[in-house]
Parts: C-alpha cells; structure tokens; sequence
C-alpha cells in the first residue's frame, strides 16, 4: 500500500532512525518536533540538503488545540506531554529538567487537507490518547506506527500509552508487528488498515440493500395489482354511468313526447295531470339519481386522481432503487479493484519483509562475529595487562608504601581512628587498600582508599573517574592555564581528573581527616604534587569551628553537620571530627591567575561557601558547579548568583548538580556556542559517511 504523505510526529533532530528512514522516502513528508534545539537541528540538516522537499512543523500536538504543559526530560527522546516521573518504572533516573506552558495543534490539524494512502509516525507519548481524538480523520490513513509502553498491568503507567488502548483507538486497522527499542519494555506497534473486514462489512450492507430491493419489488407488485383493481372498478363505473347516461336520454324523451300530448291534448288535460304528476315524481327521482351519479363520479374522479399520485410515488420509488442497485454494483466493482491492489500490496509487503529480514540477520551475524573479535581482543589485553601488573607488582608496592608514608604524616592528631601510631595495625585488618583505574586514555591512575569505600567502588567498576558525564561537561568549560577550586574533594577523584587530564591547578578543600590524608597520599602517587594545593579545612561564610557526622556508612563524601541527615537514634554510634571553616575570599586572597572554575560539594553547606566566596565569584565571574539536595536550596542558590547574572547552564549527577554560567563573562558565552556545535556534531562522531 504505497503512501502518498508521511508524517512523523517526534522527529527529534533527524537523527532517530524514523527520521534516517524517511531520507530514502521519496514521498511527500512532514516532520513535527516540539522541542527548540531539535527542531534547530532539523533545520540545519535540512539547509545542508537533507529532508530538503520536507516540511517541517516546530509545534507541541496533543489531542486537542489549546495551551498544554510540556515536559522537558534530562534523557531528551522522554519529553513531550507525558510528565518524566510517571515514566520511572522504566528509566529510574528519569526526571523532569523543565515545564512550560506552550499552545499545542490537534492531531488532526496534520490531516486537514483531504488526501488518502497517508502513513502516519508517532514516536511520542501518549499515542492512543492523540489517535483516540483524531477517530474522525483516520479514513485517510493506510499505516500507523506508534509509540506503546509493553507494562501492562503495572498501575505506573500512564493512560494513552499501552498497546491495548492503541489497538482501541484505532477500528479498522490490523496490528501488524510489535519491535522494542532500546528499552525492552519500550516499544514501536505496526498497524495497517483492515482492508479485508471493511470488504466484509460493504459486502454486508450489500446484501441489505439486496433484500430491501426485493422487499421493494413485492410492494410494487401490491402496488400494481392494485392499481389494475382499480382500473376494474373505473371501467365498471364508466359502463354504469353509460347505463345511467341513456335511461337520462329515454327520459328527456319521454319528457318530450309529454309536453307535445299536452300542447295537443289540453283537453285532456285533467285526465292526464295525475299522469303528469307522476312524471313530476320521476324526474324527482332522476334528479335524485342524477346527484348521486355526479357525486360517485367525483368520487371516482378522486380515486383516479390518487391512483396516478400513487403511481408516479412508485415510479420514483423504482427508479431510486435502479441508482442505489447502479451505485451498489459500482462500489462492488471498486471493492474488489481495492482488494485486487490490497493482495498485490501485500505481497510485494511479503518479498520486502523477508529481504529485510534476510538483511537483518545478515547484520545480527557481522556484529555477533565483531563482538566475538572484540572478546578476544579484551580477553588478550586483559591478560596482557595483567601480566604487565605482575611485572611491575614490586615497583607497584613500592609506590603505594610512598603513599601509605604521606598518609601517615598527614593523618590528624586528636582523633583515635587516624592515630598515626595505629595505621599498620589497620593496614594489617584491610582496613585500607588502593585501585588501579585504566581510563580511556590508556593512562592508569592509583588511588589510596578505604575498604568499600562507595566512590572508589563505583569507580573500579567502570574502569573510569567517578561521575564521568559532569568530569567531561567542566572539560568543555574550562579555560586553558586557569585555576579550579574544588570544594570537597574526598579523595581526589575530581583533583586528579582536573590536574592530570586538564592539566589545571588545582586548589583542593578537603576537611575530614581520612579524605584529607588520601587525597595527599593520591596526589603524590599520581605525580601532580607541583600542581595541587590542598588545604585541610571547610568553606563558609564566616570563621568558625563545626562538627560533622558520617551520614551513611561506607562512604566518606556522606559527612555532614546536620544531624536531622544522620538520625537521633545514631546519632552516638557514628563517626564524626571538628572542622575548621574558613572563607575562600580570606584563604584565596593572594591568587595572581584567573580562577575559571568552582565546584561546590560540600553536603548542605554550599550556600554559605558561596557567600563566602562573593568577592572572587565578582572578580572571576567563574563557572560554577554546586550540588543542591532540592529545589528550595536551588532556589536560594540561583537568588544569590543572579545578582551577577548567571543562569543555569547543565544539571548531571546522581545528587542533583547544577552547572552556571554568567551572561557577564564573554568566555562564557562563546563556551555556550561552541556547546551548541558540539552537540550538533557529537551525534554523528560515529558516521563514517559523514566523517570524510
């Protein structure tokens, strides 16, 4: 069933594989993206030639016209009209990143121009709610693909998005295929219009028409005989008003003949008056006769007038029937080209299936052979780094007993656990060990740590620096040969990546004694000493000495001064120290070079710190990156850095963090352009096509 227009709902920025689909069509199309930097993405592919006879619509579409709310999603291809936390039982990290009110066209607005053979694309959500609306332009439509949730049964999920209400929303139409996306639970329903039961259905009312056909012929007949009743009694009239008509002209002669015997006879006038008195009588009688005669003629009349009523009623009535019995045959003979070309459709539908299959398990065969190579290609590194491990195992232990000596010396007096006469016992229970991270730089990093230490953990696990995906956004803002200033750098994971792959300065806060003694000790035994300032010591707002508590067990970035964070009832069995606070404008009042980042993580302190930091924050106008536990501490974090014009730039992490830029730093501006072209290009940094 070949498409005369194609409309494809949640374009996207043209790089989904609908809308790489749609680059071979050579059919009309219409592409709608709702999103801003979507649809300018969509835009610029289409003045580089791609989609270039394509229209495309930059609106929101729901199932009616007017204003609705529109979710953007930290993971793009969610936003639309559904709210992203309704959509956690499948993306547990899913959240909402903004919501506006925008004006939204209806579905069928798409479809108001009149046309057949169109096939219909809706990668968004919630479909069924949308076509369930449009019901009354579906008659245009030969194919739609659409987006359903595979969680039925599961109360989170949202209405308009599972496949049975898909199904009901679109009678007439045949479920074709189901094939899930990159989430199992997520995938693309294949419906075509079921050409065969609207054949069964004409074919029906067919054979309605028939027998209200003949039930029309056995009245006509009834009509018929009736009429040649009626003409049977006419004729029967006619020969009695003949009868009457001569007893009428025996009578006027009669009448005659009297009134010549009474001028002859006048004499005997008074024998014949009883005889003329009975004439008198007669005529009476005719007379009487005769007004009966003309009122069952009128009536006759009457009866004839409605028998050619009726007649012409019945010839109408025929000839109806003979343009619906022409029409009927019409539309019979138009069913049966439709089913012609609907079997000549589906089977060229049958060759194009199978060869795309043969080419999908042609291509399922060439990845599962490059995933058996890969296999042994890591299976061959893995053993060769292993082997180089085992080689340089002494000079290993050698360089890790340098950082166990730094940990000694920084460990801090006064607090029994990092007693620097107790670390070889602790050394000797596992209390502390090291990890060997091999990132994508081929470069291997070591890092000093507590035994299940949650940020070493996560860390060894990808083979990769904790929180990797902000690491790589603060890459693309920093500024060559500035500093960064790290508040809160628990063991140096964000120090090191910042020194070694940067190749920044670094000015390290760190206030709780073991992190403080791991961070110098990573330092060291990663050869960035020369470019690393650690300070043993807390950021806020004023001086002042605090207590802070170990908020969650096993992991050492969790302490905290709030003791609601910690519970009453632990409140005696954690482990907590003192701390000295400081304000970064006092300690950093002595910096010559450009301060071009600060990242703030510093568990519920981050506000004050920034205060703290007015001074340079107005100097430096730098990027800044603070971690807010809910929107009420965001809200107070974005009041205070508007008065020097920063705005939201990027949110990350698993602990909400937000990443400012100011509209008072020209840098910071051009960062936002080249972040624009960044995005744009990274999409098709895989395409070799493209990258020629």
């Amino acid at each position: 069933m070949p498409s005369k227009h194609i409309t494809l709902v949640g374009a996207g920025n043209g790089g989904g594989a609908w809308a790489q689909w749609l680059q071979a069509q050579s059919v009309p199309m219409t592409l709608v993206e709702a999103d801003a930097l979507q649809f300018a993405a969509l835009q610029r592919m289409q003045a580089a030639g791609v989609l270039a006879e394509a229209a495309l619509l930059h609106n929101v579409v729901a199932a009616e016209a007017g204003t609705v709310e529109f979710f953007t999603a930290n993971l793009t291809v969610e936003s639309g009209l559904l709210s992203p936390e309704n959509l956690r039982h499948l993306w547990p990290n899913l959240r909402t990143v903004l919501v506006e009110p925008v004006h939204a066209m209806a579905l069928t607005q798409l479809f108001e121009v009149e046309q057949d053979h169109q096939w219909l694309i809706l990668d968004c959500l919630p479909a069924a709610a949308l076509l369930r609306a449009a019901q009354a332009a579906q008659h245009q439509l030969d194919v739609v693909l659409a987006r359903v949730l595979l969680t039925e049964g599961n109360q989170q999920q949202p209405e308009g998005t599972s496949l049975a209400e898909l199904t009901q929303a679109l009678p007439g139409f045949a479920l074709l295929t189901i094939k899930s996306g990159r989430h199992p639970q997520i995938a693309y329903a294949l419906f075509v219009r079921d050409y065969l039961s609207a054949w069964e259905d004409v074919t029906q009312v067919l054979d309605q028409l028939r027998t209200t056909f003949l039930q029309n012929q056995v009245i006509n007949s009834e009509l018929i005989h009736a009429k040649n009743l009626q003409e049977k009694k006419y004729q029967e009239l006619e020969a009695s008003l003949v009868n009457v008509n001569q007893q009428l002209e025996t009578a006027l002669q009669a009448k005659q003949v009297a009134l010549q015997a009474k001028k002859s006879l006048q004499d005997r006038l008074q024998k014949t008056e009883h005889d003329n008195d009975e004439l008198l009588k007669q005529q009476e009688l005719q007379a009487k006769v005769q007004q009966v005669l003309e009122a069952d003629m009128a009536k006759t009349t009457q009866k004839l007038d409605a028998e050619s009523r009726a007649k012409q009623v019945a010839i109408q009535v025929q000839n109806a029937l003979q343009e619906r019995l022409q029409k009927i045959e019409q539309v019979n003979v138009d069913l049966l080209t439709k089913q012609e070309m609907q079997v000549q459709a589906q089977e060229i539908f049958k060759k194009e299936l199978k060869q795309a299959k043969e080419v999908v398990e042609k291509q399922e065969q060439e990845k599962i052979s490059q995933l058996k190579n890969l296999d042994e290609k890591f299976k061959k590194e893995r053993n060769s780094l292993k082997e180089e491990i085992e080689k340089n195992r002494e000079s290993l232990d050698s360089l890790v007993k340098i950082g166990i000596g730094v940990f000694q010396k920084s460990s801090v007096s006064g607090v029994d656990i990092f007693d620097a006469d107790k670390i070889n016992s602790l050394l000797n229970r596992d209390i502390f060990t090291y990890s060997i991270i091999n990132c994508n730089n081929n470069n291997n990093y070591i890092f000093f740590h507590v035994v299940n230490d949650y940020i070493p953990k996560v860390m060894v696990e990808s083979q990769d620096f904790y929180e990797k995906s902000f690491l790589k956004i603060i890459e693309q803002l920093y500024q060559p040969g500035s500093i960064i200033v790290d508040c809160g750098a628990n063991i140096g994971n964000h120090t090191i990546f910042f020194s070694s792959i940067l190749n920044a300065d670094v000015i390290a806060f760190e206030p709780q004694p073991t992190n403080y003694a791991l961070l110098k000790s990573n330092v060291v035994l990663n050869e960035i000493s020369h470019k690393v300032r650690i300070i043993n010591k807390g950021v806020g707002d004023k001086k002042e000495v605090l207590r802070l508590y170990q908020a969650k067990k096993n992991n050492f970035g969790t302490f905290t001064y709030d003791k609601d964070a910690v519970g009453a009832e632990r409140l005696g069995d954690v482990e907590y120290f003192e701390m000295e606070v400081i304000r970064m404008d006092d300690e950093l009042s002595d910096i010559k070079n450009t301060i071009s980042v600060i990242k703030i993580d510093i568990e519920g302190m981050e506000l004050p710190a920034l205060k703290g930091a007015a001074g340079l924050i107005e100097k430096h106008l730098p990027v800044i990156s603070v971690e807010c536990f809910s929107k009420s501490i965001l809200d107070e974090v974005k009041k205070f850095l508007a008065k020097y014009d920063y705005f939201i730039f990027a949110s990350e992490n698993a602990t909400p963090t937000f990443i400012f830029l100011s509209k008072g730093n020209v840098f910071h501006g051009e960062l936002v352009l080249k972040n624009l072209e960044f995005l744009s290009l990274d999409k098709y940094k895989d395409k070799k096509s493209f990258n020629i």
